[in-house]
């Protein structure tokens, strides 16, 4: 039977740590994140744009953060690519339909609110902040004329965590292990060669 020293075994601690720690640090900044398609829309701003008679409308949403403001934008043009001014434009944010049925979160809130132009350029924007994370349907609806019927656009975007992996739970406590780990193995190895 062969036996192994004391160094085979503290060598053997030492690479599976590396190995550990490693993992930990790669997901500490960000180089495992396993982006899937559906998670995509989620961290950046999207825009919709549609066009109907005489108006052209262009939606765009932010990133969205819950618990940070956001302002939602939406630039109204006539045909000739002028801006319109004087429009109402309402805005309203729901749960997507997909997430009330399947984890029934709730909604996000549902009310209609008025956009406010800003000094007659025909850009309007609405500044709103969200409570919940998830996925998030945006609709605006675009009323110029008395008799004509209003624009409506929509389109389902997310609301992230302010600190969001994506297994949904937080980094701290493993960057913590980490470090401490990544600390002890450095203190061992400087303490060999002295």
């Amino acid at each position: 039977m062969k036996t192994y020293d004391i160094k085979t075994y503290i060598v053997l601690i030492i690479s599976v740590a590396a190995v550990t720690l490693n993992g930990c640090m790669m997901m500490a900044m960000g180089g495992m994140t396993h982006d899937s398609h559906s998670d995509r829309g989620i961290h950046q701003s999207q825009s919709v744009e549609i066009q109907k008679g005489d108006l052209k409308a262009i939606l765009t949403v932010p990133a969205l953060v819950m618990g940070k403001e956001s302002e939602i934008v939406m630039k109204v043009y006539d045909r000739h690519g002028m801006a319109v001014s004087g429009a109402k434009v309402t805005m309203q944010f729901d749960a997507d339909h997909e997430m009330k049925k399947d984890h029934n979160h709730g909604s996000f809130g549902g009310e209609e609110r008025t956009a406010v132009e800003t000094a007659g350029k025909g850009t309007y924007s609405l500044k709103h902040s969200f409570d919940h994370h998830g996925a998030m349907r945006v609709t605006a609806k675009i009323s110029y004329q008395e008799n004509s019927e209003p624009l409506v656009l929509a389109m389902t975007t997310g609301v992230s965590h302010m600190q969001e992996n994506h297994s949904g739970r937080s980094m701290t406590p493993m960057i913590i292990a980490g470090a401490a780990l990544m600390a002890v193995m450095m203190i061992f190895m400087i303490g060999r060669y002295n």
